[in-house]
């Protein structure tokens, strides 16, 4: 899924975020990239979950408690990635 983070993109993801619980994530394949966007109730803390999963890739990224975005130095890794946060293919 090629992709690249708009504005627009980044607060269609922070509004979707706003009432009650909820996490989203954003994969890129070119670039490889990763953005993930928690509610301030959902008991995540998006940039240090993010920091935390793309250091092990030796990527870096990070951001807020409710945004954060990274790139990946490989497409290749998104799979490993995917698991790592615990997302689940439909």
């Amino acid at each position: 899924l090629p992709i690249s983070m708009t504005d627009a993109e980044r607060i269609m993801l922070q509004a979707f975020v706003g009432p009650g619980a909820a996490l989203a994530l954003a994969i890129g394949a070119n670039p490889a990239t990763v953005l993930i966007v928690c509610s301030p109730d959902s008991g995540y803390n998006a940039g240090a979950v993010l920091k935390k999963e793309l250091a092990r890739f030796g990527a870096r990224g990070g951001g807020s408690a409710i945004l954060a975005q990274g790139n990946l130095p490989d497409p290749s890794v998104i799979p490993e990635l995917k698991r790592a946060l615990g997302w689940m293919d439909e």
